[in-house]
């Protein structure tokens, strides 16, 4: 941490002595009253805001709750945020200009248009339905009066004419002339009786005249007088008159109302219509381009600082300006010594009664942020870039902070600690020394570096950021308030909590009160902006429990005790729905074609009244809620089949809401080749001609397995008959040569051998016989079997062959079926083998391995002298056994070297 000194002009004990040049700067600022401006305790609504004309000559409303303005160029009525005009044009009034209009209460309102021309304008068809010709006389003019003594009547009538005309509004084509009857009421009035349905009926008397000359709210008396403005009174003692003075924008006023909600407006010419809230109320000073920096209280004044001006504001006005310059950054009020910061210094006066005198400035380069007392009673500020400063006797110390020294604004913690912010670094804690005890960001556990406002109370620290509001314990965050908890704008103003234990956000755009988890906006109170609804800068006077919100154009002060959200709102009602220019009834239930285009739910409007602001929202299915984007029409297109569940609600500012009663089903029909019938219908079809194929293909297999099997039993038949031909003829023959040879030996004797190879040869060739005829007996065998024979086979083979040695050995995991054919394939290929070694290897031992497992595998090997690759590729009849191997769907390998032969057959 880094500390310096900045030298100034020290205080003097003794009084101030200034220059001859200094006292043309620091003299004596008189305060500014002559043109002092009122605060305002009313609002207005002119063309500014969206009105049509500022000429309003009469206000009501109609039994739907909507607010209708008679004026220059029509009607007027409010709908849905929007005014909408109805003149002779577009509605069929007689004329434009709408000097009575009267509410029937039940379903619209008589018009008198031009001071004669009297008819009745349905609201709900918002045209003309009816009209009365020929009543009154040309150069007089009439007005129109409620009966003062039955609601169903409505009274026409001019103050030359002896006579009344009155509309019943059961039977609105029927209008009644009635004389006045001597016969008073006993207070000395007039009455006009008509006979009705043979009844004598009472419909006025002469007071109906009698205009209306006060409104009450909240006890107090509202009394317009034309010329003049509202007065106030209560329990017969006038309070103060509301004028063009203190901010009502015309005192000729027409007419007013009194809402059921408790709401006043007064309707004007030239000045549109104006009106009082019965909760919150609020004054408003105007700012006339203003650009608030500082706020401060002293003496139940306030000091507010605006584009280099310091306005000094009363309960009732602006009573004075002080212009400071402006490079006026904030100001700071200790007792009756004013500080404002600028980027050139410090500057410090004296507050007077009526005047207020410079006492000293200190220069300084960087621009002050914020301006405090220590609590040891020092002067202490902080800059835009040179970190802290603390007065030091009469000289200013500079203390550095570790993580960033451009501080944007500085808070006060409850704990005597200091907690200074940054819009890039995040907020640094000070102890109350001002010495940095720890600093924190987004690398440790903040949201967001940009930290727009601070407000700790007890253990709880609430951080203001654009992205929302995180509560913190102990240095860890508990508690988060983003979009999704109800907070909306991009830069937190003020975080207060009022005497009533609320706790208060304010941002750019919002006033927000936190309700559990989540913030309910207090949008009714956004009137506190005019044509500019962004607030500029909010701060609470703890003293009088009041919130100051500033704008362009104006700073309203609010009474927090009298901070109430407004509850009501409307529930939505289903009027009609149209499906692709098909109107159907009302329905929770609702069919529409699969190829529909355009679905509109029509609802009723829940945006009547100027102060409600109401809106309806939407949720399709799983979506989130959306807002209606056409007033209170809902168009929905192009709907994919299937269900659809649709719910509707209504929401207020202060976000109050009303859920339509009950969801809305959507049914939207699949298109033909969706249906069940059609589907149902594919599938039997389906099932049909699948049933069909398959049955033709097995059919076709079994005649295909008939004829195969008849074709079998034919060879097998054939099969068995050489056989038996071989058995019966050749067999014979073989075994009578046999025999002759054997008795040609027993007489003969064997002179050199031959016979006896005769006789062998004999014996083969019968064994060779047997064989075949034993393939043909039998179509399959099994491995063991195949293997019994090549051993019995072998082993009398070698026999005859006493110079080698035999080793035959098996590993029959697996005794598979095996047919005959291969069995004799594999025998002949031993055979094959067993004969070369025996001819040509030369060798003395012969190994034979049968295994059969997954597969079956047959080695012949030999420890003899081997042979040559043309031996290998043409002699010993190797072509033959891969031939052989090959037609049975075995490999053949063969190894040959000085050490031996070994050759190997595999199933593949």
């Amino acid at each position: 941490m880094q500390s310096g000194t900045i030298v100034t002009h020290k205080y003097p004990n003794s009084r101030w002595q200034p220059s001859f040049g200094a006292l043309l700067i620091l003299f004596i600022l008189c305060w500014q009253s002559g043109n002092a401006q009122y605060a305002s305790v009313i609002e207005n609504i002119t063309e500014n805001e969206g009105l049509p004309t500022n000429y309003i000559f009469n206000i009501t409303q109609d039994h739907n709750g909507f607010l209708w303005l008679g004026s220059d160029k029509g009607l007027i009525k409010y709908s849905n945020g929007k005014f909408l005009t109805y003149d002779a044009d577009n509605s069929g009034l007689p004329g434009n200009y709408i000097h009575h209009a009267v509410a029937d209460g039940k379903s619209g309102m008589f018009i008198c248009a031009a001071g004669k021309d009297l008819v009745f304008f349905d609201t709900d068809r918002t045209r003309v339905t009816h009209r009365y010709h020929n009543l009154g006389r040309k150069g007089l003019t009439y007005g129109l009066y409620r009966s003062d003594v039955h609601p169903d009547f409505t009274v026409f009538a001019s103050e030359s004419e002896p006579f009344i005309y009155a509309i019943n509004r059961n039977r609105l084509t029927e209008i009644i002339k009635i004389f006045a009857q001597k016969q008073t009421d006993g207070k000395g009035a007039e009455q006009y009786f008509s006979l009705i349905d043979g009844r004598r009926v009472l419909v006025a008397t002469g007071r109906f005249k009698n205009e209306k000359t006060h409104v009450m709210q909240s006890g107090i008396k509202y009394s317009p007088k034309f010329g003049v403005g509202i007065v106030r009174s209560a329990k017969g003692n006038v309070l103060d008159t509301i004028s063009e003075k203190n901010g009502l924008e015309s005192h000729m006023l027409t007419d007013f109302h009194r809402t059921a909600d408790g709401h006043l407006y007064f309707s004007s010419l030239g000045g549109g219509f104006s009106f009082i809230r019965n909760e919150g109320h609020r004054k408003a000073y105007p700012l006339e381009n203003g650009k608030v920096r500082a706020i401060g209280f002293h003496n139940n004044k306030y000091y507010v600082l605006s584009r280099g001006s310091v306005f000094v504001l009363n309960s009732r006005k602006i009573e004075s300006r002080l212009s400071l310059g402006r490079d006026a950054l904030t100001l700071f009020i200790d007792k009756d010594l004013l500080y404002a910061g600028t980027f050139k210094g410090l500057v410090i006066y004296r507050l007077g009664e009526k005047h207020i005198r410079l006492l000293k400035s200190i220069p300084f380069t960087d621009g002050i942020s914020r301006i405090f007392k220590t609590a040891d009673g020092k002067t202490a500020f902080s800059s835009y870039g040179n970190g802290m400063f603390i007065q030091e006797g009469e000289e200013f110390r500079n203390i550095r902070l570790p993580v960033f020294n451009n501080i944007e604004n500085l808070f006060k913690g409850q704990k005597g600690n200091y907690f200074a912010t940054s819009y890039e670094s995040g907020y640094t804690e000070l102890n109350s020394d001002l010495q940095a005890v720890k600093s924190y960001s987004r690398e440790n556990g903040l949201n967001s570096n940009n930290i727009n406002y601070l407000f700790s109370e007890k253990d709880t620290l609430w951080v203001g950021s654009p992205t929302g509001i995180s509560g913190r314990l102990n240095n860890k965050q508990f508690q988060r308030l983003s979009a999704e908890q109800g907070f909306s704008g991009h830069q937190v103003k003020c975080i207060f909590r009022c005497k009533q234990g609320r706790l208060w956000i304010v941002t750019n755009t919002m006033i927000m009160e936190k309700v559990k988890e989540e913030l309910r906006p207090f949008g009714s109170f956004s009137g506190y902006g005019g044509n500019s609804p962004y607030i500029t800068y909010a701060h609470y006077i703890p003293e009088k429990d009041e919130l100051l919100i500033a704008t362009k154009n104006r700073l309203s002060v609010f009474a927090m005790r009298e901070m109430k959200p407004n509850r009501k709102v409307e529930t939505p009602v289903l009027k009609h729905i149209e499906a692709d220019g098909r109107v159907i009834s009302p329905s929770n239930h609702v069919e529409l074609q699969h190829d529909n285009l355009l679905t509109v739910f029509s609802f009723g409007t829940v945006d009547k009244d100027f102060l409600d602001h109401s809106k309806l929202y939407y949720k399709l299915g799983g979506a989130d809620w959306l807002p209606f984007t056409d007033g209170n029409l809902l168009k929905i297109t192009h709907q994919s089949s299937g269900r659809h569940l649709l719910q509707v609600k209504s929401r207020n500012q202060d976000g109050y809401e009303k859920m339509y009663p009950a969801d809305i089903q959507i049914w939207v029909q699949p298109p033909f080749y969706r249906s069940w019938w059609f589907v149902l219908s594919a599938i039997i079809t389906l099932v049909g001609v699948s049933s069909f194929v398959v049955y033709q293909y097995y059919r076709s297999k079994y005649e295909s397995k008939l004829h195969e099997s008849k074709l079998n039993e034919e060879i097998e038949d054939e099969r068995r008959r050489i056989s038996r031909d071989l058995h019966d003829n050749i067999g014979a023959y073989t075994t009578s040569l046999i025999m002759r040879i054997e008795n040609l030996e027993q007489k003969n004797g064997d002179r050199g051998g031959d016979l006896k190879d005769i006789r062998e040869i004999s014996y083969q060739i019968m064994s060779l016989l047997r064989q075949t005829i034993w393939v043909l007996k039998m179509r399959e065998t099994t491995v063991e079997n195949c293997y019994e024979g090549l051993l019995s086979y072998s082993t009398r083979y070698f026999k005859t062959v006493p110079d080698i040695q035999l080793n035959i050995t098996e590993n029959i995991a697996v005794n598979r079926s095996m047919e005959s054919s291969k069995s004799i394939s594999v025998f002949r290929i031993v055979q094959e083998a067993l004969h070369n070694i025996v001819k040509h290897s030369g060798a003395d031992r012969v190994d034979i391995h049968f295994e059969s497992t997954d597969k079956l595998r047959l080695t012949v090997r030999d420890n003899g002298k081997g042979f040559s690759d043309n031996e290998k590729s043409n002699g010993f009849g190797i072509s033959n056994m891969k031939a052989r191997a090959n037609e049975m769907g075995f490999e053949l390998k063969m190894k040959t070297g000085p050490e031996g032969t070994e050759i190997t057959i595999e199933e593949q």
